[in-house]
């Protein structure tokens, strides 16, 4: 069987310059983390914890800091080096989703690459091939396999997902438990009420969190404390910063325009993480309020 993948350009308008749309589809995606329009994790090759001690060393603010680094190359996107040994998740938490053998897309190359274990996949590697490279991704020809450390799953049945699990926690079903729901293609809130208690020692999502969250704030004592947490936030929809976009894509990297947080790049706010003590932990209720 001969396996033939979509290239970007056989994606684009007859309309569109095509000298401005090189490359491959996985650096579209790195473009459009870099110009603020997407969302990532993990977002950068050094630990966000550690970027305020270094901006005070260098008498700058974690933004100001942040965005010299990633301006002079000493500070990169994790999207731009995933091979690079340090660039890539070590846990996966799923819950309310099948994403191993349903949902997620490329499943065989989950298989091999986050767990490394039997795929399946029946294509070449890419570097055996004359394909195109990617441009934006720095290329590595022996791909890291099996990435992921630890894998926790939250359920009610045993799905596919759960059989590739380390862990498999049992949760409540959906007559079990308060909940609320909604989506962006749902223009609603659908609240639900629990009808019976949780069988066994199932619990629901938001209390199997509640304990995970108090047991690492008891082992994490000396470790963390009060930290600082740089996050790089894209561009919110039909916020004023997605509406006074121009017309034309300018890509900072390439000298078309400055960095400027918000304008129209990424915002740059930084948050204070606080670890919470043992038994301090409540619910999102009594923290917040819809008015």
């Amino acid at each position: 069987m001969a396996l033939r993948k979509l290239t970007a350009q056989e994606l684009l308008s007859p309309l569109a310059d095509a000298s401005k749309f090189s490359g491959s589809l996985i650096d579209f995606n790195v473009r459009a983390e870099r110009m603020g329009w997407l969302p990532s994790a993990p977002q950068l090759n050094i630990n966000p914890l550690t970027i305020k001690q270094q901006a005070e060393a260098a008498g700058l603010s974690p933004a100001e800091f942040t965005v010299q680094s990633l301006k002079s190359g000493d500070i990169r996107f994790a999207a731009e080096q995933p091979d690079s040994g340090k660039n890539h998740p070590r846990n996966l938490f799923i819950w309310r989703s099948n994403l191993l053998g349903s949902s997620g897309k490329g499943h065989e190359y989950m298989l091999k690459y986050l767990l490394g274990t039997d795929s399946g996949i029946q294509g070449d590697e890419l570097g055996a091939s004359d394909e195109v490279k990617p441009e934006e991704v720095e290329w590595q020809t022996a791909a890291i396999e099996g990435k992921l450390d630890l894998l926790v799953t939250l359920d009610f049945r045993m799905s596919s997902t759960c059989l590739f699990s380390d862990i498999v926690l049992p949760t409540a079903t959906w007559y079990e438990k308060d909940d609320m729901n909604t989506s962006d293609m749902h223009p609603f809130i659908h609240p639900l009420s629990a009808a019976v208690d949780p069988a066994w020692e199932a619990k629901s999502d938001w209390e199997i969190y509640k304990d995970i969250a108090k047991s690492f704030s008891q082992v994490c004592v000396g470790h963390l404390g009060k930290e600082t947490d740089v996050v790089l936030v894209p561009l919110q929809h039909d916020s004023p910063g997605e509406l006074s976009q121009p017309f034309e894509v300018l890509d900072w990297r390439k000298g078309e325009c400055d960095l400027i947080p918000g304008k129209p790049h990424r915002r740059l706010p930084w948050w204070n993480a606080t670890i919470l003590p043992p038994g301090n932990a409540s619910p999102l209720s009594a923290r917040c309020s819809i008015s």
